[in-house]
Order: structure tokens, then C-alpha cells, then sequence
């Protein structure tokens, strides 16, 4: 297996570890793309193509990282957590996923990590 590195070693262990699939790749640009700082499970399974069940399984993994939290009102939304150390790790994440070479790197990531599950 060809070993990938990104140019920011502690992004990298965040995508690893918490950011290891492509739903929660989705999730995470779909926060950074969306204004809004909530969303339901549905609004956002409809904006990233994907089944609300999918969405709401990898909301729950985010949200046990610290990633994202959940508001109970009415209705069950999510949004990204205020941690000023979790912005700035999606900050550097999005820096990077904005270089095209960072992000065939990520993406290169998300690949090994899906054939070993």
C-alpha cells in the first residue's frame, strides 16, 4: 500500500481519526459550503446525495468526536461545534482541500481507509 502523507501532520491524524470516511468528508464541506450554522439529518442527506440513515449514523460518530454538536428542538438539528480548536482544525482541513494535490492526498486516504474496513 502506497503511504500518503498530507503536508500538515496533525491534519492528517484528524482526517484518520475522525474525518475517515467520505460521508463525514461530505458532511464536514457541507458545513463549510452552507451558511446556516444548523441542519437537520434530512437537509443535509438531500444537499450531499446521501441517505438520511448514512448522514445520521456519521453525525453520531462526529458529534461523539467533538466535531459537530446536536441541538434538540423541535426538530433534531446539527452544526459545527465553537471549539475554537475544532474551527481551526476545519480551517486547516479546508486549506488543504482547496490545493489540488492536498486533496487527491485526502481523498487517496479515504480510499485506503474504506478497503480496510
Amino acid at each position: 500500500m502506497l503511504e500518503i502523507h498530507l503536508a500538515d501532520p496533525l491534519i492528517e491524524h484528524f482526517i484518520r481519526n475522525v474525518v475517515n470516511d467520505f460521508i463525514k468528508l461530505d458532511i464536514v464541506l457541507f458545513f463549510s459550503r452552507d451558511g446556516r450554522g444548523e441542519a437537520s439529518v434530512e437537509e443535509i442527506a438531500r444537499y450531499i446525495g446521501r441517505s438520511n440513515a448514512d448522514v445520521e449514523k456519521a453525525l453520531v460518530k462526529l458529534a461523539n468526536s467533538g466535531l459537530v454538536v446536536a441541538a434538540h428542538d423541535a426538530k433534531k438539528l446539527y452544526g459545527l461545534s465553537k471549539d475554537n480548536s475544532v474551527r481551526t482544525k476545519m480551517e486547516s482541513l479546508l486549506r488543504l482541500y482547496g490545493n489540488i494535490t492536498e486533496r487527491l492526498k485526502i481523498i487517496s486516504i479515504l480510499i485506503q481507509a474504506s478497503e480496510q474496513v
